[in-house]
Formats: structure tokens, sequence, C-alpha cells
């Protein structure tokens, strides 16, 4: 007790000896002043320093260890997900950094990542939403500086954003993807906000977003209000998040000077210090990746010792080492945009930077960056703290990593690559006919393009737009004799991208029977060939396409054609065993009639083959063809470029053609456009069936191979494609076959296996794919595809054919399905002539005597599929139309408007009627063949190709056992064929042309042979088929 009282009187002793000093203190007027003072400014920091709380919670319950700041300060919630914290006075928001697992929204809500701080409110609560996928594997995709100045470049920006769904389609399947855009994402006019959000919201990514310079909000006082704008619309300028193991910050190093819109790079110590405390909470088994605008560094010098520059402040960040000391314990990746242009350089042995193009490319004014990239975007793959990364360009997709330039004007006798994303831990070589030369030497430069596309800024919509250098440049000298060219580039993930170059006196673009006849006869003729072709197999309809029947010309087999006819009897054993189906008298299995096509092509020392690339676009020269291809489904992204003299379009659909600007037409044309009485009134559209064929096999009576009820499977589409239990009798007016007979219509060598490819109600589908996209296309073949399922489905479960199946060795398809549909109507041309079926019925009476420049024969009829087509009961009936065997003239096979180019296939200047003959293979093959001796010729004489002489393109081919006149009376070999084909060139004795029933004949004297020997007689004593040269009308021209 006595302690206590003791201990109390201490106290109030030491209270009044305080108080005694306080006195004295305030007596002295300066103390007193200064007393003042401090009291009041801890009353003004009291009455400033509000108090913040809140809580983060998913579903209710609360969340710990959420980092939650204002900029300012940085604090944890606790165990049930509750914060608090002293608001700063400058603070504007109170946001969370999202954590790993979960997901915030970014545009304001209750479950928004941030809030802004408002007067008198002191609770701020933040909803997460669990991720519903693991994010330790996620995509992310970047894009920088959209930069979108005035409402006329949103359709640009629609077209680019087209590219990003489509990459966000394919990886979101593959892990959690968000996007990122690096800044600038309007150009001052920061009303296009809105409009810019939604066109990128329609790429279904969630994007976040740095704030860039065309960001700020201009002519301002200072940089503290510069950020109003932009705040408005997306929140806080700088902010962190998490995504599994990978802690992203975004900064906003656009330093406002307070002067008109300059700026320079700098970051604030607000922002330092708080990037300091946010990462305090970050383990170091973190992966950092850091934001920002303006790039800390774009080359070693910028950052090596004194090099700093005043000039370049707006370019670079000027205080850089600040961020560098502060990422250092730490694996790091810098992502910045500003430049318009792609550079990556590598800081420190954990520490990268990647400046990421333009998705607007040099500012919506060209096709390509200032640096020669073209308008692109990256796409990172994290798993765990591992990443990869791939450039993508919007047009020319991740497998394009380079642009190549062989011989340049500005760089000659060298190659040269612009290697867009190259980092110095890619390799960049150089190949000459398959061997390594060296590795190809790093410079700065002007990209060539780029530097052509930008010569004359005057006539820009922006007049400062100009090529800059890019030190991602390299070269290497190019020897005069190499036959072939490749530049190969290995990214550091071990990716390889390489473009070949390669050049040919003829290209053949497509290897289908035209494409291989072209390509085989070019090269017999002397000139160095190169066939391209985009699948594994040589032969196209016959053979990758999987209609393995040859329809007509059975008694006019010769050239090519009549070679192919020959081996494939000899592999057979006989002409009388490819007899085995009723559709055809020469039927085979498609892979043996790529074995054989193959055969003839190696034989050829002048003729290349290519396969596997899809051909990409083709640029006029003046000399001939600069053309493009890429690698089909090549992950390393293969190039090949091909310059060539002539160009042959061999292509299944006339793509090259209508590449390269020619004309064409697509659909039935009208009967007053073509005067052909049994076209329709007017022109449509429509085209032909197609059909994806299938070759069945015969596994044995004892096999069920019947397949899964395919998708969309109606039985009553084929009840009438053959006799059966619900068939009409009588089904458009014939008489049904028996499901026996239908199966043996396509019976192949062997008889074991069966071509699927049935008229009547069977597998033809409906889809003109001629305008199409690439993918639009593929879409279409999966439904034709669907409809063989669905066919080969009813009959094996409605018919009985259990032991038929999809051939398991036949074509080396994940399916067993053929590489490509049967086309039987392509583009057609607008050619020097067209060949209709008036031409061909009647050739002696027209004014346009086509007939005496003829260069294939065809002996068909019309044959025309329309059955499945909706409207098919309102079109002209051409199925079979008779007509007698008929010649191909050669102008249909010259482009009217274009020079070097060829156009073989179905793509010939014919009527659409009459194009349901000339597209039979014997005569594309033959076509072909004619063109390659064209093509050779003007290779030969240095002509253009349609001034070559119709005659001597008949002589070579003349020469080569081809019919140039469809007469049935000798065939090559016989001592007076080459006479009578050419009297009858000549129109000086005129041939007799018959139908018997599906046979199409025209004979030279079908009455009295003796006119064979006088026509032999005039032709070699009189020459009249050189005497008089023709034009490509067949009319008579003089000298």
């Amino acid at each position: 007790m006595e302690a206590k009282i003791e201990n109390k009187f201490r106290i109030l002793l030491k209270i009044r000896n305080f108080r005694e000093k306080c006195v004295k203190i305030f007596k002295n007027s300066f103390m007193k002043r200064i007393i003042l003072t401090i009291v009041s400014l801890m009353l003004v920091c009291v009455a400033y320093a509000k108090p913040v709380k809140g809580r983060v919670q998913c579903d209710g319950k609360g969340v710990a260890g959420v980092v939650v700041s204002d900029g300012f300060s940085t604090v944890l919630t606790d165990s049930k997900g509750r914060f608090h914290f002293e608001q700063a006075p400058q603070a504007r928001f109170v946001f969370i950094s999202t954590p790993s697992g979960y997901i915030s929204s970014l545009r304001g809500g209750d479950d928004c990542y941030w809030q802004s701080i408002e007067d008198g409110r002191k609770r701020y609560d933040f909803a997460l939403r669990k991720n519903p996928r693991d994010d330790s594997r996620h995509n992310l995709v970047v894009i920088a500086d959209p930069q979108i100045s005035d409402a006329d470049e949103f359709p640009s920006l629609r077209h680019n954003a087209a590219a990003l769904k489509n990459c966000y389609d394919r990886i979101s399947t593959q892990a959690y993807t968000f996007g990122l855009c690096l800044g600038d994402i309007v150009g001052w006019n920061h009303s296009l906000y809105p409009e810019y959000n939604s066109i990128m919201d329609s790429t279904g990514i969630e994007w976040r977003n740095v704030m860039g310079n065309h960001d700020m909000t201009n002519y301002g006082r200072s940089f503290e209000g510069s950020t109003r704008d932009y705040e408005k619309m997306y929140g806080p300028s700088y902010y962190s998040f998490n995504v599994g193991k990978v802690h992203y910050i975004v900064l906003n190093d656009n330093f406002y000077v307070g002067k008109d819109w300059y700026y320079i790079g700098y970051l604030t110590e607000q922002q330092l210090s708080w990037m300091e405390r946010d990462l305090s909470y970050v383990g170091k088994d973190k992966k950092v990746v850091v934001s920002l605008h303006i790039p800390t560094t774009l080359r070693e010098w910028d950052r090596t010792g004194y090099n700093f520059n005043f000039s370049h402040i707006a370019d670079v960040m000027c205080n850089r080492k600040a961020v560098y000391d502060i990422l250092a314990p730490y694996d790091a990746l810098i992502l910045s945009g500003h430049t318009h242009t792609g550079n990556n350089e590598i800081i420190a042995e954990n520490l990268m930077e990647q400046n990421v193009t333009s998705l607007g490319g040099a500012w919506w004014c060209g096709p390509v960056c200032v640096d020669g990239g073209p308008a692109g975007y990256k796409i990172y793959n994290f798993d765990g703290t591992d990443v990869k990364w791939r450039f993508a360009g919007c047009d020319t997709g991740e497998n394009c990593q380079m642009k190549v330039y062989w011989d340049a004007e500005s760089f000659p006798d060298e190659v040269v690559a612009n290697v867009w994303d190259y980092d110095p831990q890619w390799k960049v070589e150089y190949f000459e006919d398959g061997g390594k030369v060296c590795d190809m030497k790093r410079f700065e430069g002007k990209d060539p393009y780029a530097s052509e596309v930008y010569r004359n800024p005057s006539s820009l919509k922006r007049s400062w737009v100009c090529a800059v250098l890019t030190q991602n440049l390299f070269k290497a000298p190019m020897s005069g004799d190499a036959k072939s060219r490749e530049v190969r580039v290995t990214d550091r993930f071990g990716n390889v991208f390489s473009e070949a170059f390669e050049s040919a006196g003829v290209l053949v673009v497509g290897g289908g029977v035209s494409g291989v006849a072209a390509g085989i006869q070019a090269a017999r003729c002397g000139a160095k060939s190169l066939i391209v072709e985009e699948y594994p197999w040589l032969g196209g309809m016959l053979t990758a396409a999987g209609v393995s029947a040859i329809d007509g010309n059975y008694n006019m087999r010769s050239g090519i054609f009549g070679e192919f006819c020959d081996r494939l009897a000899a592999h057979y054993g006989g002409y009388e065993a490819l007899k085995s189906g009723w559709v055809s008298n020469i039927l085979f299995e498609p892979h043996v009639g790529n074995e054989i096509f193959h055969k003839m092509a190696s034989e050829e020392k002048n003729l290349g083959l290519r396969h596997g690339y899809a051909f990409e676009g083709a640029e006029k020269t003046a000399d001939g063809w600069t053309v493009h291809f890429e690698k089909s489904g090549s992950e390393g992204g293969d190039k090949l470029t091909v310059r060539t003299t002539v160009l042959i379009d061999a292509s299944e659909l006339g793509d090259v053609a209508a590449a390269c600007g020619v004309k064409c037409r697509v659909g039935m044309d009208s009967r007053g456009e073509t005067g052909e009485d049994i076209a329709p009134e007017k022109a449509n559209d429509i085209v032909q069936d197609m059909t994806y064929v299938a070759i069945l096999k015969d596994y044995g009576p004892d096999a069920d191979m019947t397949i899964a009820r395919p998708e969309g499977y109606d039985a009553d589409i084929f009840v009438n494609s053959c006799k059966g239990p619900r068939s009409t009798v009588a089904s458009y007016g014939r008489i049904l076959w028996s499901p026996q007979e239908m199966i043996d219509y396509g019976r192949l060598p062997g008889g074991k296996k069966y071509m699927l490819n049935w008229p009547i109600d069977g597998n033809d589908y409906y889809a003109n794919v001629i305008e199409m996209s690439p993918e639009e296309r593929s879409f279409a073949y999966e439904k034709a595809k669907n409809i063989t399922r669905c066919f080969l489905y009813y009959i094996q479960a409605e018919l009985g054919f259990k032991n038929l199946g999809i051939a398991d060795d036949e074509f080396p398809t994940s399916d067993g399905f053929p590489f490509i549909p049967y086309h039987r109507e392509a583009r057609r041309i607008e050619g020097e002539v067209t060949f209709t079926v008036d031409h061909a019925a009647k050739p002696f009476d027209s004014d346009e005597p086509l007939y005496r420049t003829g260069i294939a024969v065809g002996d068909y009829p019309i044959d025309h599929h329309h059955y499945r087509n909706p409207d098919w009961d309102n079109l002209p009936e051409l199925h079979f139309y008779p007509i007698p065997s008929f010649n191909v003239p050669m102008g249909s096979l010259i482009p009217k408007t274009v020079d070097d180019l060829i156009v073989a296939e179905k793509s010939i200047s014919v009527t659409n009627i009459m194009n349901g003959s000339t597209r039979l293979q014997p005569v594309v093959m033959q076509i072909g063949q004619a063109a390659g001796v064209l093509a050779a010729l003007a290779v030969e004489k240095g002509e253009k190709v349609r001034d070559v002489p119709v005659r001597d393109v008949q002589d070579v081919l003349l020469a080569s056992g081809v019919y140039i006149m469809p007469y049935l009376d000798l065939k090559p070999g016989d001592e007076n064929f080459e006479a009578i084909q050419r009297i009858g060139a000549t129109g000086l004795i005129r041939g007799v042309g018959r139908n018997v029933d599906w046979s199409n004949q025209t004979w030279f004297a079908p009455d009295d042979p003796s006119i064979i020997l006088r026509a032999a007689q005039i032709d070699r004593t009189e020459d009249p088929f050189h005497k008089v040269k023709i034009d490509l009308h067949g009319r008579e021209v003089e000298e």
C-alpha cells in the first residue's frame, strides 16, 4: 500500500515539473510560435489522413492475403479478408492486386479490381470471382499502339481484331487467356475510347491496359492532371495483378511536362516507391512481368556508359536504372510499346525487354510498320514461371517470322532478311543447294519494302511517316550458280522458320493432272520447270480427291494422258483389268495413280517438285512473276519464293488467276451472253455439286465396320439412291439400280475396294466455295465429308453392307478420306477466246473457226451435276447433253489482259455449259500438256505467251503424239496420223461429227478412206498447215 502511494506522489511531482517547464517555454514568444506551428501541422495531417477499410470476398467468404493499395500505401487482407489503412491525400483509387486463381472485372462494377475514392466514403469492398481454370498455365496476348486517331480507321481495326479473335478462339481452348494493350489506345481523341472498346471486346479477349502518351490529357498545367481521361475510362494508371505464378505490374512512364502535349519517359518516385512496396509481397520464386508504354531501352548503346541523349528522352525512359535495381532479385520481363517497331533487348541474365510492334502498323498509313514488320501482336504461353512467346502478324499469322529479299535493288548480289522478332539467342543461317554457306551478318538499316512503301510521305495520310532503321536485318552474299537458296531462322525455343528461293523458266502452281502434264511437257521442251503442290500427292482429282475413274477419251488416248493410261494398264496387267467397275473403262486405286505420276515427274531432269506449299500470292515483274508460297500446316512457318518467266495456274479453283488480277466468271452464263440456246435466260452464281469421295474396302463377310451414326443423319436423303425397301420405283424418270449395282459402279481393280462417288441421291453436296476464304472452304468441306459419312452409314445400316468401311490403306490422312473434295467447277477466266457449246457442236459453221487452234480433244457429253442444289428443278437439263467430239482452242488458256500467265485445269475460258465436258480429266491433262508447250516456247523465244504462234504449239504436240483434232480414223503412231491432224486443222477437209449413245465421235473420212491418202499427199507436197498464219481466233493473218 505504501509503495502505491509513493508512485502516485512521484507521478504528480513529474506533472508539476512539466507544467512549470511549459509555462517557461510559452513565456518565450519565438518558442511559442514553433510549438503552435507543429501542432497545426499535426492537426492538418490528422484531418487529411482518412482511414480506409473494406473487405475482399469471393462467394461471400473473405479472401486472405490480398494486396490492397491506394497507390501509396499497401496492406494485406487478414484471415477474414478485411483491410484498413490511412488514405494518402493525393490518392484517387483504392485497388487490389487480383490474386492468382481469381478474376476481377476491369472497367467498373461490383467485382472490378479498382474503385474511385469518393469524399466521405470510408469503406471499399471488393468481390472476386474464382477462375474456373487452372491459371498456372495461361496465355497472354499483347498488343501495342492501336492509336486510333479518326473514326475512319475503325474498319482497319476491325480487320486486325478479327485476327485477334481467331487467335483467341484457338489458344483459349488450351489455357486461360487474357490480353494486354501497351498504351496509345487512341490518338489524342479520347472520345473514341467507347468504340475502340466495343471492337476489342468482340475478340472475346478481356483486355487490361497500359497508359500511353497519346492517352494523356494534354494542355494541362502539370503531370498530375494528365491521367484524367484515361483513368475515367480504365482506372488507375499503375497497378498490379497475379495470374498463376506470374506477378504482373503495370506502370505509367509518360511524364507530361506541362507544355502542350510534350512528355518524357520517366517514372515518378511515387510509382517507384509503390512498386517496391508491391514487390515486397512477391516471392522470389515468382516471375515478374512489368508493362509500360515508353521502353526503358532500345539498344545496348542507350544503356551503356554516358550515352544518355537529351534528344531521345521521349523515346526511352530516363530513370531506367531505378527499375532495373528494383527488379534485380527477380526473374523479370519488361514489355513496352511506343515505337511502332519490334525490338528485343537482353538487359541482364534475369531481365529482358520486349518492345512490341504496333497493332496499327505505320499509324494506319500502310501495309507494314516503319521497320518493315507487319502490324501484329505477340502471344505468350506461361507454364508456371516458364514462358515462350511468338510474334504474329495480323495478316501473316504466327508461322511467318521474317521477310526475305533476294537480290533487292538496294542490296545487289546479296540476300537480306528482316527477322522481325529477333533476339540474340536466335540463329540466322544461309544455305545454297542444301548446304550451309554462312551465319548471316546482322546489321542496322532500313527495310527495302518499307523504304519503297513510304518513299513519298506526302502521299500518305500522315506526311511524317517514313521508314526507320532497324537492327533486325541480316545479309549474306549469294553465288550466281546456285539452283536453290534458303534463309533458315531458329528461334530461342528451337522453332525453325525458313524461306526458300528458286527460279524457274516455267512455274506450275498445282500438281493436279493438268499441272503434272504441264510441268513434264515444259521440262521435255527444255525449260527449267517447277511444280509446287500443296498436298503430298500428285494427280489432283484423279488421285488426291479419290475420283480414280477416267471418263472419256478412251479411244483417243494420246500424249501424257496416254502414257499414264499405259502405265496403269502395265501395273494391273492390261487394259481389261482396268474395267473393274461400270462407271468407266479405266479405274484404279488412287495411291497407284499418285505413284505413277511421281515416277513420271522424277524422270524429267529439267523438272523440280515441291510438295506442301500453299499459294499465297504473286507479283508481276518486268520479266515475269514473283510467286509466294507458305508451307501448309507448318509449325515453323516455311516460306517459298519463286521467280519465273511464265506462270501456269493449275489450281483446282483458279485461285492463282484471280490473285493475279484476271477477270473471272463464276456460275451460269446467260443466254444473251453466250448465244447458247440451252443456257438460262439470266446469269446466276450456281455451280455444280461437289463430292467428298470415299474409298471403301471390303473387310470380309464377318466384319462389322458400321460407323457411329453421323450428326444430322437422315435416311430419307438417300432412299432413292438405289432400289430399296423405301425407294420409289422410278426416281427422276430413271430406273433405279440395285444396291449391289450401285456399289459395283466404282469397283476398283483387285475387287476389294470401291469408289463411293454416287451421283443419284448419293454423296453429292451443293456449296459454292469458289470465292470463300480458306477457313470457309474448310468448313464447307467438312459438311460435304459428313454427307459422305451419312451415305456410308446408310449403306451399312440400311442396305446391309456392314463389311464395307473406309479403306485403311489408301489415303495417309487421319480419317482415311481423300486430301481434297471433287470439284466439278471452278472460276472461268475471261480469255483471248471463249469456247462455247456452239463451237463444239458445229465447229465448221462458226464465224470464229476456233477448231483450227485446237490443242486438246474430248469426247465426253456435257455432264452437269445439280441434283443437290435446292433449286435444281428450275435449272436447265444438262445431263449428258449430246455434242460431237471436239477440240479445245489455245486462246481459251490465255487471259485477255494479263501477260506471262497460262490457265489450265477447269478454269480455262469456256462457258459454264461447255465446262461440263472440258472439266473431264483426260481433257484437262491434255490442256496441261499444251500449257507446258506454250510456256516453254514463250521462254525459249522470249515472247509473250499470247504472241507464240498457234502452229508452233501444235507442231510440238503432234510430235509428242497428241491429238489436235478429234478424229478417230487414225491413232498416234500411224504414218498418216499427223497429216490428217494438220489438214483437219486447216479446214481444207472437214470431218463429220456423230453422237452415238454416250459416245461422241468425229471422223475425218468416215465413208471414203481414200480421202486420208489424198490429205497426206497434200500435207507432204503443199504444207498448207504452215503456209497460212492464224491468230488465236483461227482467222488467217497476213505476215
